[in-house]
């Protein structure tokens, strides 16, 4: 996960970044959401995103 404005090279991932948790956490439950719409299901060992109850 790369910030295009600040890093538009894409050299510094921030996806464990403690400051943009949240957002990451967003886009796991959106990514999750979109997959269950599509009948399409994470690999079993991908652990449900908090906050999230779509996939059991």
């Amino acid at each position: 996960m790369y910030d295009l404005r600040e890093d538009p090279e894409e050299l510094n991932n921030i996806y464990l970044s403690l400051e943009h948790r949240e957002l990451r956490d967003e886009l796991t439950r959106k990514l999750w959401t979109l997959q269950a719409s599509l009948g399409d299901s994470p690999h079993e060992s991908q652990p449900t995103p908090k906050g999230l109850d779509l996939i059991g």
